[in-house]
């Protein structure tokens, strides 16, 4: 996000519009299993130790599977 913010402000909007459309799959998903999901992704960028959230429960390993590979389509921008 940092990277869409700073093409934005330097006037390369087409840029920016690239980035954005990049996490998009990642917004989406976001937006469907919500904090665990953030914090999957705050763990396996090392920022945090555990998963743990109250109900409603745990990321099953289909999720897994297409967080690992949306992870890879934006790895440049997001990735560890």
């Amino acid at each position: 996000m940092v990277k869409l913010y700073e093409r934005y402000r330097a006037g390369d909007v087409e840029g920016a519009r690239e980035i954005h459309t990049r996490l998009l799959p990642l917004i989406s998903i976001e937006n469907l299993h919500g904090v665990i999901f953030c914090k999957e992704i705050l763990k396996r960028r090392g920022i945090i130790k555990s998963t743990y959230t109250r109900a409603p429960g745990s990321l099953d390993r289909y999720d897994h599977t297409e967080i690992d590979r949306l992870l890879q389509d934006v790895t440049g921008d997001y990735g560890k």
